[in-house]
């Protein structure tokens, strides 16, 4: 199996978003920018729920409540626009694998967040989905973290790299194996250096049998992010989409 992310010119505007349709066989990535702009505009907090508004009332920086009303947003008028309801009306559950889900709806989704960016991900339900986004920025103990996360055999890949690639190379590294972390929902509870995924130079997708797939790619030069996905054989397409509230912002100002 190889998955081919196909990236589609120009930034839809989230008020667009009004009737989404999706194959079976496909996977939908949404990478947003958040912006001073964006953090300020005037509705978007109406789309949350009363739980979503107290836990976005927890985080003490500004900027971090901004980034998570943003974040929760466009989750639910993207969510919303497939399943042809109105955002805020959407459910949200934990699944037991400690994943959010739709209580109801034919849709499964998985989101990342790193500094201003938001990456969602969409697709059928039935499939599973991981998403990772990170960053790219010096680390001061590079070399400890990259001994810290690899297995033996990616820790010999690493330290043969040359220097310039080191720093690119453990975030995608780091991403790919966020991705699958969070697409068993085992997160924090297994470590990184017991899941070898291999880098994204080696590969541009890797199959773990016949029950996931990962792939990485990279919407902007500054930022590494992978996506992980069960039934990697029923795969046909992978697209991703730049979306903004620019005219959500227009419209309500």
């Amino acid at each position: 199996m190889s998955a081919e992310i196909a990236f589609r010119v120009g930034t839809r505007p989230l008020l667009d978003f009004q009737c989404r349709r999706i194959a079976p066989d496909e996977i939908h990535l949404y990478w947003l920018c958040i912006d001073n702009g964006t953090c300020k505009v005037r509705g978007i907090n109406a789309l949350l729920d009363h739980e979503e508004q107290a836990k976005v009332g927890q985080y003490l920086r500004e900027q971090d409540r901004d980034r998570q009303v943003a974040s929760r947003a466009a989750l639910r008028l993207i969510l919303g626009a497939y399943l042809g309801i109105c955002p805020r009306s959407l459910q949200f559950v934990v699944s037991g694998k400690g994943k959010p889900v739709l209580e109801n709806g034919d849709v499964s989704f998985n989101v990342s967040h790193s500094g201003a960016r938001i990456v969602i991900a969409v697709t059928r339900r039935g499939r599973e989905l991981g998403v990772d986004v990170e960053r790219i920025r010096p680390m001061p103990d590079l070399e400890g973290l990259a001994r810290h996360i690899t297995t033996a055999h990616e820790w010999a890949l690493w330290r043969s790299m040359a220097p310039e690639r080191k720093n690119r190379a453990f975030y995608e590294l780091w991403t790919r194996k966020e991705a699958m972390l969070k697409l068993d929902g085992s997160g924090l509870s297994r470590s990184p250096d017991s899941l070898d995924v291999g880098f994204s130079n080696e590969s541009a997708a890797i199959c773990f049998g016949s029950r996931a797939g990962l792939v990485s790619f990279s919407p902007e030069a500054t930022y590494a992010c992978a996506l992980a996905f069960t039934d990697p054989e029923c795969l046909h397409a992978v697209s991703l989409e730049k979306v903004s509230f620019r005219q959500w912002a227009e419209t309500a100002s």
